[in-house]
């Protein structure tokens, strides 16, 4: 019983030392964990105008990976025009957005 009572104490001991860790580190460094972003950090805005000269176009745009030491943070698409629609090729990793008409019909400006 003594052993079982000194291994829970342990356990607690250990939980609790990371939380304080934890807690530490998100106090020191706010909600960049991994550190701050600055100089090291890109905005990238898009913009895109053009004619759909058919009903069933779609607009293909390639989107950059995120992994190893590039991450992606706060990446959303926005058309009044077109509906999109994030996907991902088959068999591979790399990322894609498809826009599409939203509905109307013949030649249809888009931005």
């Amino acid at each position: 019983m003594r052993k079982t009572r000194l291994s829970i104490l342990t356990a607690l001991i250990l939980v609790v030392v990371c939380v304080g860790i934890f807690l530490a580190r998100h106090y020191l460094l706010g909600a960049d964990i991994d550190g701050p972003r600055g100089r090291s950090s890109w905005q990238i805005v898009l913009e895109a105008s053009g004619v759909l000269h058919s009903d069933d176009a779609r607009i293909v745009l390639s989107l950059p990976p995120d992994f190893r030491e590039q991450h992606i943070f706060d990446e959303h698409f926005r058309s009044t025009e077109l509906s999109h629609r994030p996907a991902k090729k088959s068999g591979t990793s790399r990322r894609e957005v498809v826009w599409k008409s939203s509905g109307m019909e013949g030649r249809q400006p888009f931005q």
